[in-house]
């Protein structure tokens, strides 16, 4: 009797020992598996596991695809090249679609309204700056009771600064500024900040702001005045 209770605690004690020494597994988005024994980590932030090797690494949780415990899977290899996640780049091209419709604010004259859709092209620096070519179109509305020329579109074209006011590596919701400086085909120059606020991941969000424009534009009283005009902006960006 006293055996088999013996065998029965030794067969327990392995069971225990086999569970608490199954191997963590790190996947991260350039391909690379990461295995062994997790020894820290910060929700939502970072990783720090020990290798079975011994050695001890650190990863941000915007560099993991996945973590599993167990055996390690290993995909087969591929002939495409090293799998490379552009989430997570920090630097390179960049670009945004936006729209926006808003009017001019005149206080005692007729006022017009207009909506304009325009894509941005440049590079993205890291969080905090990125700089573009940017080009529109723009069509007034009630065109007729303000600008001097009777057709209603616009074409901007204009330089872009924009950035994050903090870093989005762990946060989904960020403000964020922006600055075009330009001229419009069939206006003149114009300059438009933008103060506004982003969702979604460090490289893929969906945009809304609010946007001030000083045009510049022949009108029914004088040529070349500064209108004034205020907006709102939607967008997305990658």
């Amino acid at each position: 009797m006293k055996k088999i209770l013996l065998g029965i605690f030794f067969l327990l004690s392995v069971g225990v020992f086999a569970q608490n020494n199954g191997s963590d597994v790190i996947y991260l988005n350039n391909g690379n598996v990461v295995q062994g024994q997790i020894i820290h980590s910060v929700p939502n932030v970072s990783v720090k596991i020990k290798a079975d090797n011994g050695a001890v690494y650190e990863y941000k949780m915007t560099e993991i695809r996945q973590i599993k415990n167990g055996d390690v899977i290993r995909p087969e290899a591929s002939s495409r090249g090293k799998y490379t996640d552009f989430e997570d780049n920090d630097k390179g091209y960049w670009w945004t679609a936006e729209l926006s419709g808003g009017m001019s604010m005149f206080s005692k004259k007729s006022n017009l309204g207009y909506t304009q859709l325009a894509v941005v092209n440049g590079y993205r620096f890291n969080d905090f700056l990125r700089v573009g070519v940017g080009l529109g179109v723009r069509y007034y509305i009630e065109n007729d009771k303000v600008r001097a020329k009777s057709n209603a579109w616009s074409f901007p074209i204009y330089a872009n600064l924009r950035g994050n006011f903090m870093s989005q590596d762990v946060r989904r919701v960020v403000p964020y500024w922006s600055v075009d400086a330009g001229a419009s085909i069939r206006d003149g120059f114009f300059f438009s900040p933008t103060l506004g606020v982003k969702f979604g991941g460090k490289r893929s969000n969906m945009l809304v702001g609010i946007s001030y424009t000083g045009q510049t534009m022949d009108t029914k009283w004088e040529s070349d005045k500064m209108v004034s005009l205020l907006s709102l902006k939607i967008g997305y960006e990658f």
